[in-house]
């Protein structure tokens, strides 16, 4: 979704592919308490989940460090649990912990449960090396999936077969790619490339399973230069309804090098494939470009130019990056191996007091001709908060999503004017001068006024009581 300012309402915030493994147990890591349900409330999971004897939990050893933060022991020898918990260090992993990419509800006692709750976090639209995923039958709609990303299980098959068996650690686990391929192969099989079946109960395979089967990522350009996205696996009967070639779910980009496109009024540029409906199909790839080799020459510099969200690194590694100030010391520089690269982290503070950390890289999606090669035309990669895959789709993103937009509308730079023009008129004045609005506009923003002797305000952007004192006792 594009904002109000010629970007996108997911910009700056941390890819998903990006979380640190086993983002779960990290510092930061948030739980919510469901008490003795086990099925989670931001994530969808089958009912069956809470009844049927067949289902395994995710339960967490007596020597786990998440288990004892979560338990939160009193001195009583007690647990005594909270509805939120954020980890407030890092946890290793124990018992099944070990062994998975991530966990969505967690068992501390026989009647206590928790859900993870990942942090707000984006993918692109676009990748690379996109592979199908699959229902539990291959005559059931598949599409394509970020290999990187953990939204698919494990189905492997023996040659000639495509029954496919699980190794799963819990019901409704899922893992990245590598992951299913690491489980089949200790399975003494392969991957999947085609399902007829998957065994056990249908509730327990509910979810997608990833396939040796590859894909293409695909886009339908119109002439206004909206486009949609196409998913095409190598093979299938019938593809997931918003990714298919019928689909009509068109969303703006921002084209790159001077804004051309291939239009049905242009043949298509000679390359891409005419459709009947009028529009031009074409093949994708994904480039990412390293953008600052050596030091920014200011703050403002990194903010027109990255847009791509990083992860604290404070959180990673504590020897993994070197920290060195910025030009005039306003922002901080997160070098990787003491160089300036694609791993490099940016952070700084905004005029509002936000304080953001990007990569250092810029990624385009550049058209591919269906018979190959590039056409030299690009557009910016579009991040999304709600995923493509029916399953994967929640509560939880959504949420997050909502609250990016609301975030958008409060820090636009026409909030803290439009905000103190409309509360002058409806408590002092209806026609205000420029100079009393820009004075209760910059104590908005600002979230401090002084008056005499006296000061009112955190310092906080979007502060009340600087905003109302500068209301009622301005000159």
């Amino acid at each position: 979704k594009t904002d109000t300012t010629g970007g996108y309402i997911g910009d700056k915030y941390l890819l998903c592919n990006d979380l640190p493994p086993k983002a779960f147990l990290k510092t930061g890591a948030q739980y919510r308490l469901l008490g003795s349900s086990s099925l989670p409330e931001l994530m969808s999971d089958p009912t069956d989940f809470s009844t049927e004897s067949e289902v395994v939990r995710v339960v967490l050893d007596n020597s786990s460090t998440l288990r004892s933060q979560l338990c939160n022991e009193n001195l009583a020898g007690n647990c005594d649990f909270k509805n939120t918990v954020v980890l407030q260090s890092n946890a290793v992993c124990a018992g099944i912990e070990c062994y998975v990419d991530t966990v969505r509800v967690v068992q501390v006692e026989s009647d206590v449960f928790y859900e993870f709750v990942p942090p707000p976090c984006v993918t692109f639209s676009f990748y690379n090396n996109p592979v199908k995923i699959s229902p539990r039958k291959s005559s059931y709609p598949a599409m394509c999936a970020d290999p990187t990303l953990a939204v698919a299980s494990e189905a492997c098959c023996s040659i000639g077969s495509n029954d496919a068996q699980r190794d799963s650690r819990y019901s409704g686990e899922r893992m990245i790619f590598t992951t299913a391929e690491t489980r089949c192969s200790t399975m003494s099989q392969l991957m999947c490339d085609s399902i007829s079946e998957v065994e056990g109960p249908s509730f327990l395979n509910s979810g997608y399973f990833w396939t040796a089967d590859s894909c293409l990522l695909q886009v339908k350009i119109k002439r206004d230069g909206t486009l949609t996205i196409v998913h095409k696996p190598g093979s299938f009967s019938e593809r997931v309804g918003h990714v298919d070639v019928r689909n009509e779910n068109y969303f703006k980009v921002y084209w790159e090098r001077g804004g051309d496109y291939p239009t049905v009024d242009n043949d298509c540029d000679g390359v891409c494939q005419i459709l009947s409906e009028g529009t031009c199909l074409c093949n994708t790839g994904v480039l990412e470009n390293t953008v600052f080799r050596s030091m920014p020459s200011s703050k403002a510099e990194i903010i027109e130019k990255l847009n791509i969200g990083a992860s604290d690194p404070n959180v990673l590694d504590s020897d993994m990056y070197t920290s060195v100030l910025g030009t005039n010391d306003d922002f901080i520089v997160h070098l990787k191996d003491n160089a300036f690269s694609a791993d490099t982290i940016f952070e700084y503070e905004d005029e509002k007091g936000r304080t953001f950390f990007v990569k250092n890289i810029h990624s385009s999606v550049h058209l591919r001709a269906i018979s190959g090669g590039y056409t030299g035309q690009s557009f910016r990669n579009a991040p999304q908060f709600m995923s493509f895959i029916p399953t994967e789709t929640n509560v939880r993103d959504a949420q997050y999503e909502t609250e990016a937009v609301l975030d958008h509308y409060f820090f636009h730079d026409n909030t803290p004017p439009f905000l103190a023009l409309r509360l002058i008129q409806r408590l002092v004045m209806s026609n205000p001068a420029p100079r009393y609005i820009q004075v209760v506009a910059e104590a908005f923003k600002s979230g401090f006024y002084l008056s005499g002797d006296s000061s009112f305000g955190t310092g906080r952007y979007g502060d009340l009581s600087a905003t109302f004192a500068a209301i009622y006792l301005d000159r």
